[in-house]
């Protein structure tokens, strides 16, 4: 199996202005054996996608793999539910989280709508495992229809058969739409 290191830290300033506004494209499923940050930032990341299920650093890290010692500071992601798109899961490290994220730490601003697993650092959790991690960033989800169905958390928006461990969310979390009867919002 492959795997990565980041040797310095990465300013993403110029993200901002690529693909006509769209940002940064997420990279996809990471199947390595790891992504080690080295305790490196990545600076100021955006990502503004409406034409993917997941907007996130990595779209899924898969069962065997992880990624750790990387701090995002700055940035903004969001996601808008587009054409041909169901659902969505928002995330500054990750939209599925079937292997490990350990001791990474996120101040990026999270932004989604209607039918959302949003997390400060995995929209869900599968089966894998959170360690040492933190986030600090704000989360706004705002549905322009009658109904927000999804669930939000600090640090994941949804938790299957996995676990979370020493690790925190300090963030402010914004949820509006006139009936929020099929949601749910919490630290986890």
């Amino acid at each position: 199996a492959f795997s990565y290191v980041l040797t310095n830290d990465i300013d993403c300033s110029e993200t901002s202005n690529w693909d006509g506004g769209k940002g940064f494209d997420p990279l996809g499923i990471f199947t390595g054996e790891y992504f080690d940050g080295r305790n490196h930032t990545i600076l100021n990341l955006f990502i503004n996608r409406s034409d993917y299920e997941a907007v996130a650093l990595f779209s899924e890290i898969g069962p065997q793999s992880s990624v750790k010692n990387t701090t995002l500071k700055g940035g903004s992601m969001s996601h808008a539910l587009g054409q041909g798109t169901s659902s969505s899961l928002l995330a500054s490290f990750v939209g599925s989280l079937l292997g490990e994220l350990i001791n990474v730490h996120s101040t990026i601003n999270l932004s989604a709508n209607a039918m959302s697993l949003t997390g400060g650092i995995a929209g869900e959790v599968l089966g894998g495992e959170i360690q040492k991690s933190s986030f600090r960033g704000n989360i706004t989800v705002a549905n322009t229809a009658s109904i927000l169905v999804g669930s939000i958390g600090g640090i994941s928006g949804d938790l299957v058969n996995g676990y979370i461990s020493d690790s925190y969310a300090s963030s402010i979390i914004t949820a509006t739409a006139s009936n929020t009867s099929n949601f749910n919002c919490g630290g986890g």
